[in-house]
């Protein structure tokens, strides 16, 4: 289920020429890079990409080519700044758009990146990594991050936060099973550590006290976000909820099964 358009609004405004706009900043980027089994001359989409920390870590790292996909202009413009410092702006190229917005290219990428940036494109994670195989190629991969439930039982108040906004928590195993019904082959998983989620409030804390007051939309959304923020924090934080980095690869249809470890 997509966010309404207010909200996504909202996180279009909150994150608004930001050097990033998802957990982790550079530690998770590096971890994406060395996930990503793509080479120097692929072609990677980074879908959502903000001012592209994990774009340019990948184009440092793999000196592949790399899309930077996002809706907002002031991003695209401080991704530009940041790639000629890291001296990778021949290996980026910025594009305004969406996967709503941009047509599946003729020959797909090697690899789709969406990591952090479900709420800000206004979709759920289902709707998401079915857009994102029609950008891929044959055995491409996606790298996508969504929130799980990790705990055995989960606080009310936990529940009652997401179950109010529409985003049914699922447990890691049943994200793995969206992506193996969407066409994928789940390959790995990793949780976000406590630190990694810790700093990202405390982020979003700053950039809604740096942000300009809006309308009663922008208000509804930022009391939301204030919520879910002081609900982390009363709760545990990953005790109930975190965030979970998944690298799957494309299937074909008719493609059969790996081979069992036994080798039957």
């Amino acid at each position: 289920m997509g966010a309404p358009t207010s909200e996504t609004d909202f996180y279009t405004r909150l994150f608004r020429g930001a050097e990033r706009r998802a957990p982790g900043g550079e530690p998770i980027a590096a971890r994406i890079a060395s996930m990503l089994a793509v080479e120097s001359g692929d072609k990677v989409l980074v879908m959502g990409c903000g001012a592209g920390v994990v774009a340019r870590m990948i184009a440092r790292t793999s000196r592949c080519f790399v899309t930077c996909a996002d809706r907002d202009e002031a991003s695209l413009g401080a991704l530009k700044t940041a790639a000629q410092k890291d001296g990778v702006e021949g290996l980026l190229t910025p594009v305004k758009g969406d996967f709503k917005t941009m047509p599946p290219p003729p020959v797909g990428y090697q690899a789709v990146v969406v990591e952090g940036s479900l709420r800000y494109l206004g979709q759920g994670f289902d709707e998401v990594i079915a857009d994102a195989r029609k950008f891929l190629n044959q055995n491409g991969l996606l790298v996508v991050s969504g929130t799980a439930r990790v705990g055995r039982t989960i606080p009310s108040a936990v529940e009652a936060l997401y179950s109010g906004r529409g985003e049914p928590l699922r447990l890691p195993s049943q994200l793995s099973a969206a992506l193996e019904k969407a066409g994928f082959e789940p390959l790995a998983a990793e949780a976000y550590s406590d630190a990694v989620m810790d700093e990202w409030y405390r982020y979003l804390e700053q950039a809604l006290s740096a942000m300009p007051a809006g309308g009663e939309g922008d208000a509804k959304s930022a009391e939301a976000l204030k919520k879910e923020i002081d609900v982390y924090r009363r709760e545990g934080g990953r005790a109930a909820v975190n965030e979970v980095l998944y690298i799957a690869r494309r299937k074909e249809p008719g493609e059969k099964p790996p081979p069992s470890r036994g080798g039957e």
